[in-house]
């Protein structure tokens, strides 16, 4: 009890104090919309930012993607190549007396 602060009992609110907190009240509220307003204006230039990496990132995967889909095709071919040159060395091999 000793550390709760004194008081006069006759010292009490009046209309002037409440009518003090309302606008305390309403000044708050009013922050809070505001703030709430630009939280969202940040998110939203956020979620563009966002979106705009995202289909920067997409394109360059896909150009990736294809450029490596053109790198297997080419190996494929190679790797044919290079078995019907064997299977050739070694048809002329079988038909060597």
């Amino acid at each position: 009890m000793a550390y709760l602060p004194t008081f006069d009992p006759t010292d009490v609110a009046t209309k002037g104090d409440v009518a003090g907190v309302h606008s305390e009240i309403d000044r708050l509220r009013g922050d809070m919309h505001r703030l709430r307003d630009e939280l969202r204006s940040e998110i939203d230039a956020f979620r563009t930012e966002l979106r705009g990496e995202m289909v920067g990132l997409r394109d360059e995967m896909s150009g990736r993607l294809e450029a490596l889909g053109h790198r297997l095709d080419r190996l494929f071919l190679t790797l044919v190549a290079g078995l019907f040159v064997i299977v050739a060395a070694m048809a002329g091999l079988v038909g060597l007396p």
